[in-house]
């Protein structure tokens, strides 16, 4: 059985480099009943009388567990140890998230080449992202008129099929081509512009809609009840004096690392590990 590969060329027509301005603010909106927030991005562009403006985005967060654990249990031995808050501790974590959607933007019908307060990414009350401190490093690009087109059929077609790679409701035409068959269908489209970006940080008593998603309510458990509390979804938090010594919570309001990690992001003002 003989393998044959056919390499084939694939190209674009020469294009000037667009370049893009600067992205004039990143901003948040609480909705009226304080259940949501969305994050807006606002640009202009007054060389040219139009624009047309694509984002992306990454997210990073920091969060807590509900309650601050000082001890760990551990199932096999029935004991619980004390941990090094510093260096063990299930408090402190972090989350990140990279933007799914097409964040598309075009001035032609507004009159002036502004896009304003254009949402990028809505966060529930109940977000851990709305939590305690909250970074969005935002990524814009000015794109021609012919890519806008291609990303806008994308958007919406992703609307209604529900994801990018589903099979598409148009046919969405970019401008890439095969040089050995000028008739083969190529899904793509190539920009040429440079990049502007900017980095956020709020926090959140900024935001101020946090709802802890769980009930917390801590209880204390006798020995005999440890390997049965943690099978069900216990963990222990700290010692209280008196009989029985330890309190305990379900895990999900013990260990933060449920949701997320303990890499913090290199670039994090916070000195918490």
């Amino acid at each position: 059985v003989q393998s044959i590969s056919y390499a084939r060329t694939y190209s674009t027509d020469f294009m000037p480099v667009l370049i893009t301005p600067p992205i004039d603010s990143i901003s948040y909106q609480v909705s009226p009943d304080s259940t949501s927030v969305s994050i807006k991005v606002t640009s202009h562009d007054d060389t040219q009388p139009e624009g047309y403006y694509r984002w992306d985005y990454v997210e990073d967060w920091e969060f807590t567990s509900s309650h601050m654990a000082t001890h760990e249990y551990d199932y096999y031995s029935n004991s619980i140890r004390e941990i090094d808050f510093m260096n063990e501790n299930r408090y402190y974590c972090w989350g990140n998230n990279v933007s799914e959607d097409v964040l598309l933007y075009s001035t032609e019908d507004v009159g002036a080449n502004f896009a304003p307060l254009v949402t990028l990414s809505n966060i529930s009350c109940t977000d851990r992202r709305v939590q305690r401190l909250y970074c969005i490093t935002v990524k814009q690009y000015y794109i021609s008129q012919e890519s806008f087109r291609f990303w806008d059929v994308i958007r919406k077609n992703e609307n209604l099929s529900g994801e990018i790679f589903a099979p598409q409701p148009s046919k969405p035409q970019g401008n890439i081509v095969c040089e050995e068959n000028k008739d083969e269908y190529v899904i793509g489209s190539v920009s040429c512009c440079t990049v502007s970006t900017m980095r956020k940080f709020i926090t959140g008593e900024e935001f101020g809609i946090y709802k802890d998603p769980f009930v917390c309510n801590p209880r204390s458990l006798d020995m005999g009840q440890w390997q049965t509390a943690y099978m069900d979804g216990y963990d222990v938090v700290t010692v209280l004096e008196g009989t029985p010594p330890y309190l305990w919570a379900k895990k999900e309001c013990v260990d933060c690392r449920l949701y997320g990690s303990k890499a913090k992001p290199i670039f994090w003002p916070t000195n918490n590990k």
